[in-house]
């Protein structure tokens, strides 16, 4: 009987295990797609900001160009 129960613990513990790595696995799947995501956003929104200042410091050298052409 002790033979068995040594079996089933065994097989307790390795399908515990498996369970644990697939948990594991899918986990770090989804944490890796967030990060994408958080990574994509973050991208988009420096660009968005680098266009926004291009056109400020157009706005600028513009509003300058305009100072000297009047005087």
């Amino acid at each position: 009987v002790a033979k068995f129960e040594a079996i089933a613990e065994e097989a307790a513990e390795e399908a515990a295990k498996e369970v644990i790595e697939e948990a594991t696995e899918e986990a770090i799947e989804e944490a890796t797609k967030e990060v994408e995501e958080a990574t994509k956003e973050v991208t988009e929104k420096t660009v968005n900001f680098k266009e926004a200042a291009e056109e400020a410091a157009n706005f600028e050298a513009a509003a300058k160009f305009k100072e000297i052409a009047e005087e």
